[in-house]
């Protein structure tokens, strides 16, 4: 849809690479965010920006009734050949297409940075119940957790082409308004650090799931693939040029979950 972040269109070209190297969340910090805000089963949830549906399958075991909302014809493709008995529709942040007033929560994994916005929030307060809540989630590779996560951001990074990435916490402005104060609580938050056994192919199939790496022409993609594996070579032991080809690391991970309610 026209409104979606040009760097963001990138997730149609690395749909598979989305799917298959994107990280799942930690249950105890889903099922945290599902204690906060208060979900009992049956609660309708419009869960906007599903992608391929790395936080909807997570959200089974609570037996929610669940709207997914994806802009991403390719996203949307995939998701539904994963999820077919879940609704699923074409909406963004500030167009989502379920009435006034109808959803207990808004859940987002991985994608609010990209909409943040007073239009979002009105979107929001509009399809929310009284009380309603939102509720955020991300996972974010850890920089301080080792060097070499530290070096390989700062190769990737480069890419990022002035996009309002989760890092930079622009998204937080959106909450700064006057009209953000007065429809919304308060933002609360916690977060979990934990790491993922990867492999080296794993490290840089999660670099190609980004966005602004995926609108990267061919030639401009290997050469990051080569800086990003001779610096893994030589920084991680188990990735040395003679190590097994299956050889993994602990690939540190911070999950961060943020919460509010409508006023």
């Amino acid at each position: 849809m026209s409104s979606v972040h040009v760097v963001a269109q990138g997730f149609n070209k690395q749909v598979d690479a989305y799917e298959t190297a994107r990280p799942s969340y930690p249950p105890q910090i889903v099922d945290r965010l599902i204690s906060v805000v208060g979900l009992k089963p049956a609660a309708s949830v419009v869960e906007l920006g599903v992608g391929t549906g790395k936080f909807t399958r997570l959200l089974t075991p609570y037996k929610l009734n669940v709207i997914a909302v994806e802009p991403a014809a390719g996203m949307r493709t995939k998701f539904a050949q994963l999820f077919p008995d879940i609704t699923l529709v074409d909406g963004t942040g500030e167009s989502i297409p379920v009435e006034s007033g109808t959803v207990d929560a808004i859940l987002i994994a991985q994608a609010f940075h990209w909409f943040a916005s007073e239009a979002s929030l009105r979107e929001f307060h509009r399809v929310l119940k009284p009380n309603g809540a939102l509720g955020l989630i991300w996972n974010l590779e850890d920089r301080n957790a080792a060097p070499w996560v530290a070096k390989l951001r700062d190769l990737y990074e480069v890419h990022e082409a002035g996009s309002p990435q989760y890092r930079l916490m622009l998204w937080k402005h959106a909450f700064d308004t006057q009209f953000a104060r007065d429809s919304f609580a308060p933002l609360s938050d916690e977060h979990l650090a934990h790491s993922i056994a990867c492999t080296k192919s794993m490290v840089w199939q999660r670099v190609l799931s980004k966005s602004y790496i995926a609108n990267l022409d061919p030639a401009s993609a290997e050469a990051l693939r080569q800086q990003i594996y001779a610096m893994l070579e030589r920084d991680v032991p188990q990735f040395a040029p003679d190590a097994a080809t299956e050889a993994t690391v602990d690939y540190p991970y911070t999950t961060d979950i943020y919460w509010t309610f409508k006023l």
